[in-house]
């Protein structure tokens, strides 16, 4: 990765139950971003399950829990993408008071 500056973080799950859309619209976000420039990383719980969706194009990281201290001890984004079913806002919240 090149440096925070250009660094997009996408927080999103997927699985069996909740299925693949999320991933499917971050990646369509984080082709557009590639494209120009960014580095890009994806954040989740179900490592296993949206490497097979994304690839190896993309740089991903795994997290026990959805909370801003799990994620910024990993990763140092400017600017977060949270499509998440649940929790979302409450994550969205802590990022921002960060």
């Amino acid at each position: 990765m090149r440096n925070s500056n250009s660094l997009i973080g996408f927080r999103v799950d997927a699985s069996d139950s909740i299925g693949f859309g999320h991933v499917v619209r971050c990646l369509a976000l984080a082709e557009y971003m590639l494209d120009y420039g960014h580095d890009v990383v994806f954040i989740t719980r179900d490592l296993d399950k949206v490497k097979r969706a994304t690839g190896d194009r993309y740089t991903i990281m795994e997290i026990e829990n959805d909370s801003a201290d799990s994620i910024l001890s990993k990763v140092h984004p400017r600017v977060m993408v949270i499509d998440l079913r649940e929790g979302g806002e409450q994550l969205s919240e802590e990022l921002i008071s960060r």
